[in-house]
C-alpha cells in the first residue's frame, strides 16, 4: 500500500519550491494561470497556508497554517510574524 505524503508536506515543498508563500502561488495561479502545470503534480499544492522562512536571504524552513480559507490561513501567518517583529 502507497503511502500519500501530508498535507503540511505538501506545501512545504510547495513553498520551497517557489520560495514564496503558497498564498501568493495560489493567487498568481488564479490571475494568470502562471502555475498550472504544478495542479496536476501530486507533490505540490496551489493554496494558501505555507510561508517560507528567509533568513539572511536563504529559506531555512516554512511556517504552516491549516483549517481556514487560503486567505485566512495567510493572514494567521502574518500576523504572528508581526507580533514576533515587534
Amino acid at each position: 500500500m502507497e503511502k500519500k505524503e501530508s498535507f503540511g508536506l505538501i506545501v512545504t515543498k510547495t513553498v520551497e519550491k517557489y520560495g514564496h508563500s503558497s498564498y501568493y502561488i495560489y493567487l498568481e495561479n488564479e490571475e494568470n494561470g502562471t502555475y498550472q502545470e504544478d495542479e496536476k503534480d501530486e507533490s505540490l499544492v496551489i493554496c494558501g497556508g505555507g510561508f517560507p522562512l528567509i533568513i539572511r536571504g536563504e529559506l531555512r524552513g516554512s511556517i504552516l497554517v491549516s483549517g481556514l480559507i487560503h486567505d485566512e490561513d495567510h493572514q494567521v501567518i502574518v500576523d504572528c510574524l508581526r507580533k514576533l517583529k515587534r
